[in-house]
Formats: C-alpha cells, structure tokens, sequence
C-alpha cells in the first residue's frame, strides 16, 4: 500500500512539474527582430547626402511614369547613338534605330498598377516592396546584370529598388556588399527580421535618412540571386505603412525602414573598403538610377 501511494505522490509530482514547464514555455517571448548599432544619428552626413542625391540623380520624388520614362529614354539614347555612329551601313543603322524603338516599348508596356488582379510579381524579389489596391504601381527597366524597378503611389515616383545580379561581385558576400555602399554613403545600420518559424535573420541595412530620401540594402541572394538597393522617399516611407493597412487590411506586409525614418535604431561601424572600390566606381559611376 505505501508502495502504491508512493507511486501515486511522485506520478503527481512529475505532472505538476510538466504542467508549470509547460506554462513557463508557453509564456516564455518569442524573440523579436531588432535594429543593432550605437546611438541613433538622425541624418546622413551632408558629404553623403551629398553622394546620394549624385545617385539618385534627375530621379526626383513625384514624378509621374511618364516623367520617368522620358528620363530612362534620355538615359538609354546615348548608347545607340554611339553604336549608329560606329557604323555606316545603313540597314546596320535602321536595326540599332529598332532595337532602341523595341526597348522603349518594352519599358513603356512594363507599366502595372496594383489594382487587386494577380501579377507575376505578387510572389517575386519584389512581393514585400508594394501592395495591391492602394494607387500603387511600378514600372521596369531590365540592364545587362541588374533591373530597376520605379515604384509609384498616386502616379507619384517614391522608391527605386535596384536589384544586382549578386553575381557581379564575384565571390564577395553581402556584407562585402555593405561595406562597398557604405565607402560612398557612411555607416548603416543591421536589421534583423523574426521569421514565420520564430527564427532571426539578417534582413537588410539601413542608412540615416538624407534629406527627403533612404537607403537601405536587402539581402535577396538565397532565393532570387541578388544584392538589392532601396533608395525611397522618406514621407511615403513613413506613412504608405498605415495606408495599406488601411486600403488592404487582409494583406500583412511589414515596412521595415519605418523606424529609421523615425530615429530608432543607430549605425554600425564601416570598414575597410579599399578591394571595392572598382565594384563601387562601376555601380555608382555619374549617372543616377
């Protein structure tokens, strides 16, 4: 009998102590996404502003696709006039004439606005950077080893997300990468995201605003096979958050620069960027986005 009862006590006993484990698991936080780095600096360095307004170049907020399409063209002209003017066989000519006739259409065609209908790029590099029935829309022009896409919110130009085939930097990671932007633009900030399974990650890094515009870069290299790099209108940044929940409340997209607009988070420290300053030179060059 007190074998039994002895039995009894310590099968009660091993419940209770699963019963309080469970407990202690289940009100135990699950880890949060953070932004690491020193103090908050509020502004970029007016030498790096300086350095990202080159970039963003004749790029301006508010612009409206037709705008930035004329932009594009002045941009691609150039190329084709020099390949026409190399040659003076005229049917050579008359097919570089079309070959720039047919990359203008493909620009002008690759207009979309996100009204609702599904789009090929719902689930793509992209699928976080816009969002469905909220005047939003994009337009797209493909290069040799990268894509820009021109975001747009009422017609109005506010991010430009320039996606490098990661490839172009060789055996370089995406650190390296950071530190290549960070040799023109200063120091940024690492920001983590928490993953549907409760896992931290690396997400992106994050520059101080420069007047009217962000910078951020996305690590998109395991899935798409790119290095990513978002400069966009610190406004829109700050408020097209709340608009799209407000238009598309059955869609969670979260905007992870938010609080670097608004002065949480601080930068990390740069490094030596001596090996990338032809990636840098070759990216940056004098033209804008």
């Amino acid at each position: 009998m007190r074998k039994l009862s002895s039995i009894i006590a310590l099968t009660m006993l091993a419940a209770t102590m699963a019963a309080g484990s469970a407990a202690a698991a289940k009100k135990k936080p699950k880890p949060k996404a953070k932004v690491t780095g020193p103090a908050a600096v509020k502004e970029m360095s007016k030498e790096n502003a300086k350095a990202l307004a080159e970039f963003q170049g004749a790029f301006k907020w508010g612009l409206s696709p037709d705008e930035v399409q004329k932009l594009l063209a002045d941009q691609i002209r150039p190329g084709y006039d020099e390949k026409i003017a190399a040659t003076k066989d005229t049917y050579t000519q008359d097919q570089i004439r079309k070959r720039y006739k047919d990359e203008l259409k493909r620009l002008k065609d690759s207009y979309l606005k996100f009204d609702g209908n599904k789009t090929p790029w719902d689930v793509s590099i992209i699928d976080r950077e816009f969002s469905h029935k909220n005047g939003e829309s994009m337009l797209l022009w493909k290069k040799l080893d990268e894509t820009r896409y021109y975001f747009f919110v009422d017609d109005k130009l506010w991010k430009i997300y320039i996606a490098f085939d990661a490839k172009k930097f060789g055996d370089k990671t995406f650190s390296d990468f950071r530190q290549i932007f960070e040799a023109q633009f200063g120091a940024s900030t690492v920001v983590e995201r928490t993953t549907a399974s409760g896992k931290i990650v690396l997400d992106e890094f994050r520059w101080p605003p420069a007047g009217q515009s962000i910078l951020r870069a996305v690590d998109m290299s395991r899935f798409h096979g790119n290095y990513c790099l978002s400069i966009g209108d610190k406004d829109v940044t700050t408020s097209i958050d709340a608009r799209r929940k407000e238009n598309n409340p059955d869609v969670k997209k979260g905007n992870t620069i938010v609080d670097s607009v608004t002065g949480k988070g601080g930068t990390s420290p740069g490094s030596d960027t001596d090996s990338n300053e032809n990636v840098l030179d070759d990216i940056v060059g004098k033209k804008g986005p």
